[in-house]
């Protein structure tokens, strides 16, 4: 099907715009083109290069997948209330959404076209506020030795080979797939590997998949104001129907068509060795809101950003700032703890909050490429940063707290960061049972120190705290150390 709609720049943007026509009525993100977008794409002569297509290639046969599915229209996937048509809308939208937060190269959007898609995006979904996970894996089974038969001596060549290999869907049909999508819950995977001359090993599995959990709660959410519930809590039944039925995705559509047509979503809560009910009403939930809190104590501000994977967490960051100044703040303490990381543009743009204009920031090195990125505006914020780091704070957060560290515009507190120094392109399909997401590392990214007038490293590395402390302390107690009443007095 990929060879009927061809390879070229044309074609893809007349899928995209046929794409663009639907009403999507998913959690999508809106995806401004911003202006360090702008002027990266125009500095570094980002136009379009039909050799980098390929690269696409995941996004073009989720894309085409979709197409396929819209065929369908109101088919009810299983016993869920998510139908293909629904689930065609999440795949194209998944895909155009990575395609444009990720493609700054123009392969496949100019922007023009980035525009347009950003006016697209929804911001809203009916729901309750929660992100849930699911684990679905290969149980062992059994795992016996088994004798060469006589007639099997044409075996005896082979070494610790794989010598045979069954699928079994649970009614007995043998399966001709590898494909995870189409091998039902309850399969049995059958191997067998000649161990030596006498012997084969016979290994059996069964597919299995967890209870959906609970991961995040979003702040001011309805999950958040009821306080019933917890990160890690296990969700046996959403509205009366078992979790395990059902992949993450169908879990997640099942919350958000109960949230929206019968007002009330209710979770049976599996909390050790409790178990409970819970009754929450569904809402609109504001997708477009980044996940941050903030406090101002004894006139300190202090941030606590999540993640960096919301295409508005920039701006959000931009409006705590300009709120501080208004209250005359001169000291902050931006919480990065557990922050795995996110949108590189999105970070950036936070830098230059605090970086002086032109100011180098990063380097990109990506196919014996050399991309640097510079600060382009005057900075928001000019008093004291105190960073707070630990172990699970990560790729965009390292380079945050790297850059003020760097610059000397921040003292870290904590321990030694993740040390994660590539840049990667995520490609989600949240309806896949098997892999939630695929990364493809295209770059690695080195933090210019300025005082020694070169990049560092950071893969493998990680930032180094200038004051190492509890990184489980609240901000309260953050404030009591006599390293922070030193450096802020």
């Amino acid at each position: 099907m990929l060879e009927k709609i061809g390879k070229t720049t044309k074609i893809l943007v007349a899928m995209i715009t046929i794409s663009l026509s639907l009403s999507f009525a998913v959690n999508a993100q809106n995806l401004p083109f911003s202006d360090f977008q702008k002027q990266e794409y125009e500095n570094n002569e980002n136009h379009y290069n039909q050799q980098k297509t390929p690269q696409l290639q995941p996004y073009l046969d989720a894309i085409v997948k979709a197409l396929e599915y819209m065929t369908l229209k109101h088919h009810k996937i299983n016993n869920s209330d998510i139908t293909t048509e629904e689930l065609a809308k999440t795949l194209l939208t998944t895909a155009l959404k990575n395609m444009a937060a990720e493609d700054k190269y123009g392969i496949a959007l100019t922007p023009e076209e980035w525009k347009i898609f950003s006016n697209q995006q929804t911001e809203s979904y009916f729901g309750i506020g929660v992100a849930i996970s699911q684990i679905e894996k290969w149980t062992p089974k059994s795992n016996e030795i088994l004798p060469i038969a006589k007639n099997e001596s044409i075996l005896k060549k082979y070494e610790n080979t794989l010598i045979g290999m069954r699928l079994t869907a649970p009614n007995g049909k043998i399966l001709e797939t590898i494909n995870m999508e189409k091998i039902p819950i309850g399969s049995e995977l059958t191997t067998k590997t000649k161990i030596d001359n006498c012997n084969i090993r016979e290994e059996k599995f069964i597919r299995e998949r967890n209870y959906a959990e609970i991961k995040m709660i979003i702040p001011e959410s309805p999950a958040e104001k009821t306080e019933l519930l917890k990160e890690d809590d296990i969700i046996l039944k959403i509205n009366g129907k078992n979790t395990k039925e059902f992949n993450v995705f169908q879990n997640v559509s099942n919350i958000k068509n109960a949230a929206q047509n019968q007002g009330n979503v209710e979770l049976l809560i599996r909390r050790g060795d409790m178990e409970f009910l819970v009754k929450i009403k569904g809402e609109k939930i504001n997708t477009s809101k980044a996940t941050t809190e903030t406090k101002i104590i004894n006139n300190i501000g202090y941030i606590k950003i999540m993640d960096f994977n919301n295409y508005n967490i920039a701006q959000t960051v931009q409006e705590i700032l300009r709120n501080f100044s208004d209250k005359k703040i001169k000291n902050i303490v931006i919480d990065l703890r557990d922050n795995p990381g996110g949108l590189l543009d999105q970070v950036l743009d936070i830098a230059n909050y605090f970086v002086e204009v032109n100011e180098k920031l990063i380097q990109q090195i990506t196919n014996n490429r050399k991309i640097t990125t510079k600060s382009y505006y005057n900075p928001l914020f000019r008093g004291k940063i105190i960073v707070l780091v630990n172990k699970e704070s990560a790729s965009a957060s390292e380079i945050l707290s790297g850059i003020l560290q760097k610059h000397d515009l921040a003292k870290i507190f904590g321990e030694t960061t993740f040390g994660k120094g590539t840049v990667q392109r995520p490609f989600k399909l949240p309806d896949n049972d098997a892999i939630a997401v695929i990364y493809f590392t295209i770059a690695e990214y080195q933090i210019w120190d300025p005082k020694i007038k070169q990049y560092i490293k950071i893969d493998g590395k990680g930032i180094q705290p200038d004051i190492k402390c509890d990184t489980n302390l609240s901000f309260e107690e953050i404030l009591k150390l006599p390293e922070t009443q030193k450096y802020f007095q």
